[in-house]
């Protein structure tokens, strides 16, 4: 019996072992996409949310979007209170709170009422996507390349099942038809190009919040070999009365690891 007690203890050791393998959670998948927050085209950004629900059914959904105002009291900003948001969500929390403890973000639900990036989209995100948690996010414009960097490793390694990153982003401000166009060539090649440098240099000419779509891009795309995909580029001008002369240009993207 001695002989074949260490043959036992193998055994014993390899299905415990097995047994920690199969209870290992599924590797985390990540997608994500570009929408507009201009309710000017608001039938674009429903269009975006039809079909980016037709491809995944997410876990998680990190919306973030720009600051417009730099409100918050720190670079990057969430909110927990329903009376915050423009639509009933199905937050985070477990995430939300985690991040705070470790002071990755601060919560501020005074700012978030009044600014459209996020809101703008959670009733779409709602009727898309219901059983979706979200963790809604602000970023200030000073938010530095190595800060989006930081926050997307750990968002990156604590975010958990298929998960969506959406980055809330209008392109060229206040330009005429013609110069956005150049400005939109330079915006969309760096996105292309994963070229974070650039993107966290632009201003409205480019676009307002080029740190949001460093976030998304990281996140979803660390090894910068994914493909981006167009779904929308327009401007407000093609729209019946909207001046040719003072101008904001859209994307609709799609991004997948």
């Amino acid at each position: 019996m001695k002989r074949f007690l260490p043959l036992i203890l193998f055994g014993v050791l390899a299905l415990l072992a097995f047994g920690e393998t199969k209870r290992q959670e599924p590797p985390v998948q990540f997608t994500g996409g570009v929408v507009p927050h201009h309710d000017l085209v608001m039938h674009e950004i429903d269009r975006f949310w039809q079909e980016f629900s037709r491809e995944q059914t997410p876990d998680l959904l990190i919306l973030v979007g720009p600051d417009h105002q730099d409100a918050g009291s720190s670079i990057f900003t969430t909110a927990q209170d329903p009376q915050a948001f423009w639509s009933d969500v199905v937050l985070a929390t477990d995430l939300q709170d985690q991040a705070v403890r470790d002071g990755k973000m601060t919560v501020n639900n005074t700012i978030f009422r009044p600014e459209h990036s996020v809101n703008l989209h959670l009733e779409l995100v709602k009727k898309y996507l219901p059983n979706t948690r979200v963790l809604p996010l602000l970023i200030r414009s000073d938010a530095s390349q190595e800060n989006v960097l930081h926050l997307a490793d750990y968002l990156r390694l604590n975010a958990h099942g298929n998960v969506a990153v959406v980055a809330s982003v209008d392109f060229s401000h206040y330009r005429s038809r013609d110069e956005a166009e150049t400005f939109d060539s330079k915006s969309l090649a760096a996105i292309q190009q994963f070229d974070y440098s650039t993107l966290s240099t632009f201003g409205s000419d480019n676009m307002d919040s080029g740190q949001s779509i460093i976030l998304l891009s990281e996140i979803v795309c660390p090894s910068h070999t994914c493909t981006w995909q167009e779904l929308y580029h327009g401007n407000s001008s093609d729209l019946p009365f909207q001046n040719p002369m003072v101008t904001t240009r859209y994307f609709s993207l799609f991004l997948s690891s």
